[in-house]
C-alpha cells in the first residue's frame, strides 16, 4: 500500500561533479504528516511513502532490506532506504515535531545512484527552524582552543 503526502515543500535537482542531490526544502506545515508516514513506513503499514508538491509527484520514500540506500529513477523518482537510514530520518523528525526546531538546518541521504558512472546521489531534507551555528569564538570556547 501507498501513502500520498501532499507538501508545501520545495522539491529541487542540481548535479555537481556527477553527483546528484534532491533537495526537499520543507515547510513547517509538512512536519506532522511527514513523521506519521515516515513511522508508518518504518512498523510496514505502508510500503511506500510518496511525497508530493504542487500536484506533481516528487519523492517516493521506501523501505530496503539492502545494506546501502539506493535512489532509483524509473518509473518515478525512489529512495530506497536501509532500515537503519530510516530510523535516523523518523528520529530526526520526531525529534523537529516534539521541540518545533532542530539542531541542524537539514538532514541528508547519500545513496547509491542507478545512474551509470555516478559516484552518489543525496537527498537532502532542509527544514525552516534550526538553532543558529555558533560563532567561532564560543566553538573554541567549548573545545578549550586559546
Amino acid at each position: 500500500m501507498k501513502k500520498k503526502v501532499l507538501l508545501a515543500a520545495e522539491f529541487s535537482e542540481q548535479v555537481i561533479e556527477d553527483q546528484a542531490a534532491f533537495k526537499l526544502d520543507l515547510a513547517q506545515s509538512d512536519i506532522p504528516d511527514l513523521c506519521l508516514s515516515l513511522c508508518l513506513l518504518r512498523e510496514e503499514l505502508v510500503s511506500q511513502v510518496c511525497l508530493q508538491s504542487n500536484g506533481k509527484l516528487g519523492l517516493c520514500l521506501e523501505r530496503s532490506e539492502s545494506t546501502n540506500n539506493r535512489l532509483v529513477r524509473s518509473p518515478t523518482l525512489s529512495l530506497q532506504m536501509t532500515r537503519t537510514e530510516l530510523e535516523r530520518l523518523v528520529y530526526f523528525f520526531l525529534t523537529y515535531y516534539r521541540d518545533g526546531w532542530a539542531d541542524v538546518d537539514h538532514i541528508d541521504v547519500e545513496a547509491d545512484d542507478d545512474v551509470p558512472n555516478r559516484m552518489a546521489a543525496y537527498v537532502i531534507f532542509v527544514v525552516p527552524a534550526y538553532k543558529p551555528p555558533v560563532s567561532a569564538d564560543e566553538a573554541k570556547r567549548r573545545l578549550g582552543i586559546d
